[in-house]
């Protein structure tokens, strides 16, 4: 459901533009190339800017590196963006479609957002941390009634941050090799008990690892054993109420207009559906406007919740750490950036926020991919390189 592999994913160092030839020239010239290449990157593609281009609210370079993005994707593909600049947020909505390059308001519509659902499954926890109800240290085998196999035994704290131990997948997943167009719809939580009684394993000591299985049940024992109301029920309550995201849903039934999802070839996409065994790890259905209220809330200090949660809860290096959810790139003195990306059955996403730049990025896509370019789009434009003087 997410690219990364480790339990801090690459990223680029100082994420920019590509065209940074125009950073070598004087000032009152520097704009000159990016029109050149813009333009350039229009000509040589068979797509035909209709309005995109003219109605934008984003300046020049900003629409070349999404066009950089729209020109990778298959006729249908669609982009749902948002840009935070202080007290500005700007939509933009572009689609595909027949060979022309078209903008579309989807500011409001539904988007598969993959692993960014963990970031919600943290947010969660830290909830119920902060009414008191749990603590980051406790184990979680005490929140159930049997012993985990082999008494094996890790926190909350270690769920949220991969480094519990847990793989990636519970190993008895049937829907990995039977269904791999919608793998999770068939592991239920009775599976997920008898997984943790009978089957369960952690890697060893020291060797964490990106794990869905870990955010999964994190999500579940929450949900189940805490709010009492289940997972899907718990997170609207305490987190997407409270922030106003009235169009964020556990599946698509209650998705808000959702995009159909497609494959790498434009084809038609299988919705991938969950059970809330490992929904906690990339159920969710969100538009962009409500991942720019989540991230707008991440800029208010008296949300002590949410302050929690970016806490550096496990390092890496002096660059890199790991909050609840949260991926953390400190690449600049002053600069700390919280982001995460998703990846599920037809969709691509990525959501970062600056909190003390106070700005924001969100890009969703209806296209799955095993290319980065959707986080290395956010990248950009979230962190754009400085000019050479």
């Amino acid at each position: 459901m997410s690219t990364p592999a480790k339990i801090i994913p690459p990223a680029p160092r100082r994420p920019g533009p590509t065209f940074s030839s125009m950073f070598a020239l004087p000032r009152r010239y520097r704009l000159l190339p990016a029109f050149f290449c813009f333009f350039s990157l229009v000509s040589a593609q068979p797509d035909t800017l209709i309005d995109a281009r003219d109605r934008s609210p984003l300046d020049t370079l900003q629409q070349a590196i999404l066009y950089d993005l729209m020109r990778t994707l298959p006729d249908g593909g669609e982009l749902g963006f948002a840009l935070i600049d202080g007290h500005e947020t700007i939509f933009q909505g572009l689609r595909r479609q027949n060979g022309k390059l078209i903008t579309v308001d989807n500011a409001d519509r539904g988007f598969r957002i993959g692993s960014i659902t963990k970031v919600f499954t943290a947010t969660l926890l830290a909830d119920l941390v902060t009414d008191g109800a749990l603590s980051l240290d406790d184990t979680v085998t005490a929140a159930y009634g049997f012993s985990f196999a082999d008494n094996i035994a890790f926190t909350y704290r270690q769920l949220a941050t991969h480094t519990s131990g847990l793989p990636r997948l519970p190993h008895i997943m049937p829907g990995v090799w039977l269904t791999p167009d919608n793998p999770y719809a068939s592991f239920t939580p009775d599976q997920l008990e008898t997984y943790l009684r009978d089957h369960l394993y952690v890697l060893p000591a020291g060797n964490g690892g990106y794990s869905n299985l870990g955010f999964g049940l994190l999500g579940y024992t929450l949900g189940s054993r805490f709010d009492t109301v289940g997972y899907a029920e718990a997170l609207r309550k305490r987190v997407f109420e409270p922030l106003a995201m009235a169009h964020t849903s556990f599946g698509i039934e209650d998705a808000r207009s959702p995009v159909a999802g497609l494959n790498a070839d434009g084809s038609a996409a299988t919705f991938w559906t969950f059970t809330e065994a490992l929904g906690g790890g990339g159920a969710l259905v969100s538009t962009p406007r409500d991942v720019v209220r989540f991230l707008r809330a991440q800029l208010d200090p008296g949300q002590a919740t949410l302050v929690l949660t970016r806490e550096r809860h496990a390092e890496n290096d002096a660059e890199h750490a790991v909050g609840l959810g949260w991926q953390i790139l400190s690449s600049a003195p002053g600069q700390t950036v919280y982001w995460h990306n998703g990846a599920v059955g037809g969709y691509r996403s990525f959501m970062a926020i600056d909190v003390e730049g106070a700005r924001g990025v969100v890009v969703l896509t209806n296209v799955f991919s095993y290319d980065s370019i959707v986080d290395r789009t956010g990248f950009k434009l979230l962190l754009p390189a400085p000019p050479r003087e």
